[in-house]
């Protein structure tokens, strides 16, 4: 039913997070599961989604906090958010409406700033939009770059961002990256600067994807992950300096269906606060 969300839990200050795993059953409820416990349904409300979800944890000052969204039976864009701890799955109550129409799976990122999650949204109309639900929150817009540009992508997108402390006038920074299988069958990113000042324009780190992409973001790099034309992951791993600088695609093998799913397992300070 789509490629599972890979979402990282912080596990403390020197040790790197654990993923859990969020997928859209053939009942089209979402379920969720860690390495060490199997699955179960997320939620104990009526949810029924199409395509891949989507997910993310932040570390707040009242702890951590899973987001988690998908493309509904109506194909506005439902949330649902719970408390999460290391070690244990989270149950989360009924889904709320985030609005908008989507022709495939979300992306979600958290992206300090705004305040809470940022939403990416492939649109009936060939474009990508995307919503920020902070205080007060802000409506679907068409996602655009620093240059006016606006975004084309197929399959589902992805997103996430990391934080980087003692870095920057706000006590750090945050840097983000945007990845999409574009119209023309490659992989095309952008980058949130991370002293607040817009998304760059789109550039393509080549490739050929199926369905659609992931992206683990590190403070020094980030990796994205496709399922190519031989149904296999292949990956390729883009520095931030110097910029647009990439290994060059590496396939891992397997047979992917969906596209893909992925997290950088982030250290505690380095998950969006």
């Amino acid at each position: 039913m789509g490629a599972p969300a890979v979402v990282s839990v912080p596990t403390g200050t020197s040790s790197p997070g654990s993923p859990i795993y969020i997928a859209t059953g053939t009942d089209n409820a979402l379920y969720v599961r860690s390495l060490t416990s199997g699955w179960q349904r997320l939620s104990t409300g009526v949810t029924y989604c199409l395509d891949n979800p989507a997910g993310v944890v932040a570390n707040l000052f009242a702890g951590l906090l899973l987001t988690v969204g998908c493309q509904g039976r109506d194909h506005a864009l439902w949330l649902g958010q719970a408390p999460i701890t290391a070690g244990s799955l989270p149950v989360m109550g009924d889904f709320r409406s985030a609005g908008g129409v989507l022709v495939t799976g979300p992306a979600v990122a958290w992206m300090t700033g705004f305040g809470e999650p940022m939403l990416f949204a492939n649109g009936t109309d060939g474009h990508v939009w995307i919503r920020a639900l902070g205080n007060p929150p802000m409506d679907w817009s068409p996602m655009t770059t620093v240059s006016g540009r606006r975004l084309s992508c197929l399959g589902h997108p992805a997103a996430a961002a990391v934080w980087v402390p003692n870095t920057g006038p706000r006590g750090g920074t945050m840097p983000a990256l945007f990845a999409c299988h574009g119209t023309d069958g490659r992989v095309w990113l952008s980058e949130w600067n991370r002293f607040g000042q817009g998304w760059s324009d789109a550039f393509t780190i080549g490739g050929q994807a199926v369905n659609g992409v992931a992206v683990a973001v590190n403070p020094d790099s980030a990796t994205v992950y496709v399922q190519g034309t031989d149904s296999g992951v292949w990956r390729n791993t883009v520095l931030n300096d110097p910029p647009h600088t990439s290994s060059g695609w590496s396939t891992l093998g397997g047979t992917a269906i969906g596209g893909t799913g992925a997290a950088a397992l982030l250290l505690a300070r380095n998950t969006p606060p």
